[in-house]
């Protein structure tokens, strides 16, 4: 086996920095194009070069760690509706049709459709 001088950061562990570089970047574009995370939120990559010498000194262990830190997704908010039997409650939670009319009860307006006869 070979050895040469580390004089750049592409000589320690076979270059493994390069190696995952294009997969920890990609988990951060992904998420910064995430829509359901706050646009303006810093995320990083770290990397950790760590060097565990022997008791005589004369080699050492490194070992390369990179981690991101990425933004988490937006809080997003509901109404449940709960129901009391007597013995239980259960929560019920509203299911949005893609066909559904829009009758705007998120938004404390109530409109019926003209025409609507009441039965």
């Amino acid at each position: 086996m070979d050895y040469k001088p580390i004089e750049k950061i592409s000589d320690i562990n076979g270059d493994i920095i390069s190696d995952v570089w294009p997969d920890v970047l990609a988990d951060v574009l992904e998420n910064i194009g995430d829509v359901n995370t706050p646009a303006t939120a810093v995320r990083e990559i770290n990397i950790k070069i760590s060097f565990r010498p022997t008791k005589e000194r004369d080699s050492a262990e490194t070992t390369v760690e990179m981690r991101t830190k990425l933004s988490p997704p937006k809080p997003n908010s509901s109404l449940v509706l709960l129901a009391n039997d007597g013995s239980r409650t259960t929560a019920y939670s509203r299911h949005h049709e893609p066909d559904q009319k829009d009758f705007g009860f998120d938004r404390g307006v109530v409109k019926f459709p003209e025409n609507t006869e009441a039965k």
